[in-house]
């Protein structure tokens, strides 16, 4: 009985000890994990909307002049999906602000993007969406169609800058995270 008892006591200990060391490591495991996945997912979102306005750019270039009717439709079509994804991937950035100053980035995006606060709020109609939609009508032609084309191009520019600040802004928010590791591994 009385070695059971000893040696139930330095089990009891070890059991215990051991119940710590997982929790504390699954606790680390699971915040590494949320920091990336959070972190990496907003940098996934800006590159689709950058890969997104790529595509649109290409299709807006062959629409430039007096394109046919065809040639618009054919627009229209191709459009469709890479508007898409950048909408999509848009909203999915609004709703996934993790940092600090990622809330004005991404307002900034929002608002070059759909002319839209984060709340969803339309503020103004000078929007890439906006100047795309003016560019495949079939009644904006001449002057207009060009003014349409500018603003298709001034607002790509500022789109794919706001996107690649979300980038930017979560990829250095994970480049310490080697230290945070070890910090992480050394309290444990």
């Amino acid at each position: 009985q009385k070695l059971i008892v000893g040696f139930g006591g330095l089990l009891a200990t070890l059991l215990l000890v051991s119940g710590l060391g997982v929790t504390v490591v699954a606790r680390y495991r699971n915040d590494l994990d949320r920091f990336f996945y959070e972190n990496w997912r907003s940098v996934e979102y800006g590159q689709h909307i950058t890969e997104s306005i790529e595509a649109l750019d290409e299709i807006s270039r062959s629409l430039q002049g007096n394109p046919t009717p065809s040639a618009l439709g054919d627009g229209a079509a191709a459009a469709a999906a890479p508007m898409a994804v950048a909408e999509q991937n848009c909203v999915a950035e609004d709703q996934n602000i993790t940092l600090d100053g990622e809330k004005q980035i991404a307002g900034a995006l929002t608002l070059a993007w759909s002319g839209k606060l984060l709340n969803g709020t339309t503020v103004t109609s000078d929007s890439y969406r906006a100047a795309f939609d003016r560019l495949l009508s079939p009644t904006v032609v001449g002057p207009q169609r060009a003014a349409a084309a500018e603003d298709t191009r001034r607002l790509s520019r500022a789109v794919r800058t706001q996107a690649a600040n979300v980038i930017h802004l979560n990829l250095a928010n994970m480049r310490p995270i080697d230290g945070k590791a070890k910090q992480m591994a050394d309290r444990a």
